[in-house]
């Protein structure tokens, strides 16, 4: 797609405004180069509305911090700027409304409004205003009432729980929020079956640890929690990652040069 509509009042929706007051222009740099970028891969054969960059490359890119671009990303999807898919990618629906002409034919497209807004809401060619105004109390009830034929969620376990107010608090668990949906996951069960708290003092104590981890050992948030997992500790700890260092050893070079001293003792 070459062009999309854009309010010029963008800048005071009140979503926005958080960004802004969080992160700065940075923040909100970061949210329209992630519009652009998803609005760049929309064509005929496209119409997924998925952001294809993840936080490595988009940091890669401007010099900014993975971990900051992450957990900006990551505020984002929480006010609803953006959304996760399935598969955990960053996608933006609500772009469908403002597709050029040209894509904005597309059936493909037409269903996707159509379920996203209902038959009866706003064309394609209306400009919304960014804020895109929740409906009333009672039509979101109504959206929400379950269709008799619909059947019921599955109920929750203690490690979906787990993940769930993982990821429902980006700003807080940053850390853990770097951490793929699979092997996040797969912690959860783990703490599960080993009966660990899930109180905010316990993952407030992870998050601590895989900061640390991450600034001092250089090692990564994931890959803090696959050994983690790999290795049935209940939780991440300091001195699991310094002890299983390997023991110094006698670099080879000094050790050759001692032997040739000791050879060289025993021929004189």
């Amino acid at each position: 797609m070459k062009w999309f509509k854009h309010d010029s009042s963008a800048h005071i929706d009140a979503r926005i405004k958080k960004v802004k007051h969080k992160y700065g222009i940075i923040g909100y740099g970061l949210y329209w180069y992630c519009i652009e970028l998803i609005a760049m891969g929309i064509d005929a054969k496209n119409i997924t509305f998925t952001l294809e960059e993840d936080a490595e490359t988009i940091s890669l890119e401007w010099g900014l911090d993975q971990l900051k671009v992450q957990e900006m990303m990551a505020y984002m999807v929480s006010l609803g700027l953006f959304e996760n898919d399935s598969s955990g990618r960053i996608t933006c629906m609500k772009l469908a409304k403002r597709l050029d002409d040209t894509n904005s034919k597309n059936p493909e497209v037409k269903k996707i409004l159509a379920k996203l807004y209902g038959e009866d809401g706003k064309s394609v060619g209306e400009t919304p205003s960014n804020s895109d105004n929740l409906p009333p109390e009672e039509n979101r009830l109504e959206e929400n009432r379950l269709d008799n034929n619909t059947p019921a969620r599955p109920k929750l376990t203690k490690a979906d729980k787990l993940v769930q107010k993982v990821r429902q608090n980006p700003e807080k668990f940053v850390c853990l929020n770097c951490v793929d949906d699979e092997l996040l996951t797969e912690w959860a069960k783990l703490r599960v079956k080993k009966n660990a708290s899930d109180s905010d003092r316990a993952l407030n104590k992870i998050e601590s640890v895989l900061e640390t981890l991450r600034t001092s050992m250089d090692i990564a948030p994931d890959q803090a929690i696959a050994r983690q997992c790999d290795r049935g500790w209940t939780t991440v700890e300091l001195e699991y990652f310094q002890n299983s260092k390997p023991a110094n050893t006698m670099p080879a070079a000094q050790s050759n040069q001692e032997t040739l001293s000791q050879v060289s003792m025993r021929t004189l």
